[in-house]
């Protein structure tokens, strides 16, 4: 996908550009802007191009990052022994943690002439207040870029991406409709979700103007931060069975009831499309899967059961889950 854009964020795109083609004087940078303008994006299409070209590249939220990042501050030096590029996302969370926020001041001080850095930051560089002196002054020296929120045409290019991607073809005045309807990525992603939801549940017809209106009122979905498979593991636990007993054959009526329910959150926080959820769920027929969706809807009406169930897994899949360290496959842990 290219980077989001528009004529107004012109110069930090130009800025990540060159970063992307390893052009020199461009890097470390600081790039800053509000929630859902596409700093995360930003970093992901820098990070992919340099990782294209051979190099080995880190890209985390900081607050993961450091959380398992093995060094200190005097050992700071063995990080750039092997990795040649980095790239932090959120350093805003580092706020009240000066052993991370030290340690970062630390790399870039040893940071090699032409290792890649740039760091993404919520909001601008005020909201480094709260750090310690030192640290923040390291960032705030920084080259510093603002991403501001989409415009028009920057938004109707993503929805486009976004409906190739998905295999959607929708209208352009659909498309202008919703652009007009959320201001930022975060937001368009999720109307497209819903979008595509609705579309699929009724695959005879398009989804008309109206039925946008009405799914742009109900506001978008969270950001989804749960895979299939966590929320597996999740709909498993409040069975006491495992996951491979979810995707079974198995008909007792817990693990039907904790496999359908999975079924549902799966396909109304996740987007993923009937065929999709077939395969993850032990390689069912996607029919299976729309009377198990179709089913849980209707039970959640009047059953208390299935609705704390519901609930549980709605809660896992909208819960950053702890994964592997970034740094592992730098460090060999």
């Amino acid at each position: 996908m290219p980077l989001p854009g528009g004529a107004r964020n012109a110069f930090p795109l130009a800025m990540a550009r060159a970063v992307a083609l390893r052009e020199p004087g461009h890097s470390p940078f600081l790039l800053h802007g509000e929630k859902g303008t596409g700093k995360s994006h930003v970093l992901q299409h820098m990070a992919a191009s340099l990782a294209r070209q051979g190099l080995r590249v880190i890209l985390a939220p900081a607050a993961r990052f450091f959380q398992h990042c093995p060094l200190e501050e005097q050992t700071a030096p063995l990080f750039w022994q092997q990795a040649e590029a980095l790239f932090l996302d959120d350093i805003q969370t580092l706020g009240g943690q000066p052993r991370s926020q030290r340690l970062l001041a630390a790399l870039l001080a040893h940071r090699p002439e032409k290792a890649p850095v740039v760091l993404a930051l919520e909001g601008g560089p005020d909201a480094l207040g709260a750090w310690e002196p030192g640290p923040a002054a390291s960032v705030r020296q920084l080259f510093s870029a603002e991403l501001t929120p989409p415009d028009m045409e920057a938004r109707m290019r993503y929805l486009q991406q976004c409906c190739r991607e998905n295999a959607l073809d929708l209208p352009r005045e659909h498309l202008r409709l919703m652009a007009r309807r959320a201001a930022h990525f975060h937001g368009l992603r999720s109307l497209l979700l819903r979008v595509k939801s609705a579309w699929e549940d009724d695959a005879a017809r398009h989804p008309s103007l109206d039925d946008l209106e009405r799914l742009a009122r109900t506001g978008p979905v969270q950001a989804c931060h749960a895979s299939h498979e966590q929320i597996l593991a999740e709909a498993a636990r409040c069975c006491d069975a495992a996951p491979a007993d979810i995707t079974g054959t198995g008909r007792h009526a817990r693990l039907v009831m904790a496999r359908q329910a999975a079924m549902y959150v799966c396909r109304r926080h996740l987007g993923l499309s009937y065929p999709e959820l077939g395969r993850a769920f032990g390689g069912r027929d996607h029919s299976t899967v729309i009377h198990a969706v179709k089913k849980i809807g209707k039970m959640l009406e009047s059953n208390k059961d299935v609705q704390h169930l519901v609930a549980r897994l709605e809660k896992c899949a909208h819960q950053e889950q702890p994964d592997s360290s970034p740094t592992d496959e730098v460090f060999g842990a």
